[in-house]
């Protein structure tokens, strides 16, 4: 997948959401918190998931801590929706 913001951009927005896209149409059930993990140290951020095809975006509650950096995992519980 690959990341906006880029992976290690600095002054980003704190409204600014964050996009993962994939190579192919993602199933809506498969991106959770548990499968998508974003991360301020070893705190989860609260927010909310859109799935649009391919694009998976998140905005976070409240928006994003300042001076922080921020950890994204995607697991392989993220599938598509041809099944893989």
């Amino acid at each position: 997948a690959s990341t906006d913001p880029d992976t290690g951009e600095t002054g980003v927005p704190l409204d600014r959401p964050l996009v993962l896209t994939f190579d192919a149409d993602v199933r809506l059930d498969s991106v959770t918190s548990s499968t998508v993990r974003v991360r301020h140290g070893a705190e989860e951020v609260e927010g909310a998931f859109d799935v649009q095809g391919a694009v998976v975006t998140f905005v976070p509650d409240g928006g994003w801590p300042a001076d922080a950096t921020i950890d994204v995992t995607v697991t392989t519980d993220v599938t598509s929706t041809a099944g893989g």
